[in-house]
């Protein structure tokens, strides 16, 4: 690990490395809690066949890493509390922070998979991201707030986009909160979001996104998904936006932990075509070691 420091101020041992050059962008080994280890991402990059040092190269966001916003948010403490500090190899520290993104959380029962899966989503203008993030929190108490946003505005693609995106954010690796979005109508409203902008890959990928962290680990949610319909809107959406790698990645994320939850999901799957969708897209994508790799666990556990 670089150890090359302010001659005035030290970095905190468990910020090491991230504050040097991944101040806004802090990827982790999945399970490893919250120690950066450059030793790790080396390893994958080496275990992909690539000897690239992974600080300098751009495709960093993959199946095994994931974002850890928290220490992301130490790092940008550290730096406003030491304004002399330049981490090494940075000429300054004026470099714009992402916007948090959805995360989808994959299964860890399979063996020799454990994964989580980052996917990107920019959205929209920062007043109502403060506003989407705002009523997240708020769900808890008052679970009306987001399921009203999706259910008061079913024609506006922006807000459909954000309101889905902050669900899935906010039932991403939460069972509690999964199920109150599940009581409150979510999956109806979810599946609503689908039908209304098929070909809007913006609403779809995160209503997927939140299908698939509203199934994970919970029997009772998979249910209400499958019972509202959710296989054939996921076929559907596959066949339809068959050409969007994005959207496909997402849709076998949700396939997959329905699948697992129970044979009832993998029987409705298997009925609404979601096999054959899988299929056809796997040959459709044959260079996509991402959605190949997602793909196949989701034929895997269709197979239990």
């Amino acid at each position: 690990m670089s150890e090359q420091m302010s001659s005035v101020q030290r970095e905190p041992e468990h910020l090491l490395c991230p504050i040097t050059h991944v101040m806004f962008q802090d990827p982790v080994l999945v399970d490893s809690g919250r120690t950066y280890e450059r030793w790790a991402i080396l390893k994958h990059w080496q275990l992909r066949g690539q000897p690239n040092d992974p600080l300098s190269n751009l495709d960093l966001a993959s199946d095994r890493l994931a974002v850890d916003w928290q220490k992301r948010r130490e790092v940008e403490a550290f730096v406003q509390e030491h304004l002399d500090y330049t981490p090494d190899g940075w000429e300054d520290l004026h470099i714009p922070p992402p916007q948090e993104s959805q995360q989808i959380r994959f299964s860890e029962r399979r063996a020799n998979r454990c994964r989580r899966m980052k996917n990107v989503v920019l959205l929209g203008p920062p007043a109502f991201l403060t506003v989407c993030w705002f009523l997240a929190f708020r769900i808890a108490a008052d679970s009306s707030s987001l399921i009203f946003l999706l259910r008061e505005n079913p024609r506006n693609d922006w807000v459909q986009s954000n309101a889905c995106a902050a669900l899935a954010n906010l039932a991403f690796a939460d069972l509690e909160k999964s199920s109150l979005i599940v009581q409150a109508g979510g999956v109806t409203l979810l599946m609503a979001a689908m039908q209304m902008h098929p070909n809007q890959d913006q609403v779809l990928r995160p209503a997927m996104a939140a299908l698939a962290n509203l199934a994970f680990e919970s029997a009772d949610n998979s249910a209400a998904i499958i019972l509202a319909g959710g296989a054939e809107r996921l076929t559907e959406a596959m066949e339809r936006r068959s050409e969007s790698p994005l959207v496909l990645r997402n849709a076998f994320a949700a396939l997959e932990r329905l699948a697992i939850a129970s044979e009832a999901g993998r029987s409705a799957i298997a009925q609404a075509g979601g096999i054959q969708s899988i299929l056809t897209a796997l040959k459709k994508h044959p260079m996509d070691a991402v959605l190949q790799m997602h793909g196949c666990a989701a034929l895997e556990c269709l197979m239990i």
